[in-house]
């Protein structure tokens, strides 16, 4: 059975109250645009490290959002531990991978938000989970500390299951100068540590997986064959343009590239070969210099259910990559667009956001409805 949710990072989620807030208030308003027959609608839990613990060792708190999610009319059968500090503060950038999967306090913080997101069903079933790709950089799949905390995470899971009914898959989310930049490589790293686990799998987020210039039919031959599960799909478009961009769209470029996340970018140059930035920062100095890439991509989330920014920015496509997942059995899809408050229009306020995550809820929704 498909299940399509929104992702709860687009709003603050580093405390208890935070979370909270979130639901009683704007998600509350959201899923009632999406749903004015209020059946319940997927949420995707975004939990801190903090916001996590305190659910985790507070059963009055976990009751007060058990309560709230219903009372919302939303259902939460995946989340996103992938950030264990502020998402929302001040400069986020590396931090979002830290503390990355060769420390003990990242595996006891995705442990709590399982038993969270385990508790908070009302059967025994599955739920996914997702969290970052070991690491920012190369070093975390190299440490001798990573394969071990996997270890313990898959052996948790497994009495988690045992004593709740419910499976809990850890999506591991690759991205543009990750640890692990493609699905395909983690799966085969997966395989070759000997860490196949019905518990250890992938998130697969399609906005990545363009920057990248990862291939979804070959990624889910790869993925497939090393027999290690998609834990859901995250439904997102990259920011795309070919050549020059326009000089309206160069000014709200650089607004973007002073915000609190990383916008990681590749670009396809006149001799076919590929070029990387860490940052749209310094890939905007260098285009100052020497001039703008044939094609390029930018790790920046922009809304799914839009096709052009701007004079001359696009998104990048979607559909496709859903379509193969879904007919490859995945089964958990989730719409995530964390920038709505950095995007053209976000001067709107929380008006702008909930109006744009109803749109592409209600876009994610018709195309699997189709």
């Amino acid at each position: 059975m498909l299940r399509l949710a929104v992702c709860g990072n687009v709003f603050p989620f580093l405390e208890a109250k935070d979370v909270l807030a979130a639901i009683q208030g704007p998600l509350t308003s959201w899923a009632k645009q999406v749903s004015p027959d209020a059946t319940p609608v997927g949420l995707g839990l975004a939990l801190s490290a903090s916001s996590a613990d305190t659910f985790f060792t507070d059963p009055q708190a976990r009751k007060t959002l058990k309560d709230a999610l219903k009372c919302a009319g939303l259902q939460v059968w995946t989340g996103n531990a992938f950030v264990f500090g502020d998402f929302h503060g001040g400069l986020v950038k590396e931090q979002a991978f830290l503390p990355d999967w060769t420390s003990p306090d990242r595996l006891e913080a995705t442990l709590k938000a399982a038993e969270v997101l385990a508790q908070l069903q009302d059967s025994p079933g599955r739920v996914s989970l997702s969290t970052c790709p070991l690491g920012y950089g190369p070093q975390a799949k190299d440490d001798a500390m990573t394969p071990r905390l996997l270890e313990r995470l898959s052996h948790r899971l497994s009495r988690l299951e045992s004593r709740t009914g419910v499976k809990v898959v850890i999506g591991f989310e690759p991205e543009p100068d990750g640890t692990f930049e493609t699905q395909a490589s983690f799966a085969q790293w997966l395989t070759k540590k000997g860490l196949n686990s019905p518990h250890l799998g992938l998130c697969w987020d399609l906005c990545h997986g363009e920057v990248v210039g990862e291939n979804s039919e070959e990624l889910l031959h790869v993925v497939q064959k090393a027999e290690v599960p998609i834990a859901k799909v995250q439904i997102s478009s990259a920011l795309q343009w070919k050549g020059e961009p326009a000089l309206a769209d160069q000014v709200w470029l650089q607004k973007l590239a002073q915000d609190r996340w990383f916008h990681q970018v590749r670009g396809r140059m006149a001799d076919g070969t590929t070029q990387r930035w860490p940052d749209l920062a310094p890939a905007l100095q260098a285009w100052e210099e020497w001039g703008f890439p044939e094609k390029t991509w930018v790790h920046c989330h922009v809304p799914v259910h839009q096709e052009g920014f701007g004079a001359s920015l696009e998104a990048t496509p979607w559909q496709a990559a859903a379509q193969r997942a879904e007919e490859a059995g995945v089964g958990d899809f989730e719409v995530e667009t964390y920038t709505l408050s950095t995007l053209p229009g976000s001067e709107g306020g929380e008006k702008f956001v909930l109006e744009t995550m109803a749109k592409e809820y209600l876009a994610a929704q018709s195309f699997f409805n189709a």
